[in-house]
């Protein structure tokens, strides 16, 4: 049986702020493969990790700066404390992120920001960073970026998201599913990322195998999600709960062990 590897989404979410330092470390000493964060280009062009395009809702609204009009120093100077978490809010970048990595460990790299200079600055970084490129994924839902992504630095993995409803459509038949395998191809994604919630089968999971795809689906935080998702043979599970996730992979893994 394939053990499909771990994607912790957003670090450890329920356990530090979200994609912060702190979440994505306590992910990776939680067993997590790779760690999943979200891009944006700050307005002088750093490239730093946050979910929305604004500091909203991380701060509960004690701060309102869009990421791509506001300087990385003034984002750094949000002074939010999280009581929850006990936790003070610091938005790292890209390379910060980066040098937490362990070894044999990597990152999917969600680009949030649509613009094309996003990935320019990306391909600078990633040509100065010590980081084996074999161990980034770059995932989103914008299929544009993801073709120019591809023509500037093919070497690096790329995967296209989806949400339930598209997926539910495109799945219906064979002759739909085709076309949208085209797309695939034209912007020459590696695999695809998929919504729990699309209730896709193994047959499903099938097509895309078959056309050398890989699979990651995400929103996998119930135990029974995660079994089935194991013996579907899928490559990776992006999870919030990645200590549950790691402890079913590992007895499974031992059932392997023994036949």
């Amino acid at each position: 049986m394939k053990i499909p590897l771990i994607v912790a989404h957003r670090g450890l979410p329920y356990e530090a702020i979200e994609n912060t330092i702190e979440s994505f470390v306590i992910a990776f000493d939680s067993g997590a493969d790779f760690i999943e964060g979200d891009f944006w280009l700050t307005y002088d062009e750093e490239i730093v990790c946050i979910h929305d395009k604004n500091t909203a809702r991380i701060t509960k609204g004690k701060a309102k700066y869009d990421i791509t009009k506001t300087t990385f120093n003034q984002l750094r100077q949000i002074n939010y404390f999280d009581i929850d978490f006990n936790q003070k809010f610091i938005i790292p970048t890209f390379d910060e992120i980066i040098k937490i990595i362990p070894e044999g460990k990597g990152i999917f790299v969600e680009i949030k920001d649509n613009r094309q200079k996003f990935v320019d600055i990306l391909k600078t970084k990633l040509s100065s960073l010590n980081f084996s490129k074999s161990f980034i994924r770059i995932i989103s839902y914008h299929p544009d970026i993801l073709k120019y992504f591809k023509r500037i630095i093919p070497e690096i993995k790329t995967y296209w998201i989806f949400d339930s409803f598209f997926m539910r459509s495109k799945c219906k038949n064979a002759v739909i599913f085709n076309r949208f395998y085209q797309t695939l191809k034209e912007i020459s994604c590696d695999g695809v990322v998929l919504n729990l919630e699309a209730n896709l089968d193994e047959n499903n999971f099938k097509r895309f195998h078959d056309l050398k795809l890989e699979i990651s689906v995400y929103g996998v935080n119930d135990q029974n999600s995660t079994r089935k998702l194991i013996e579907s043979g899928i490559d990776y599970i992006n999870t919030d709960y990645t200590k549950m996730v790691r402890a079913i992979i590992q007895d499974y893994t031992k059932l392997n062990n023994q036949s």
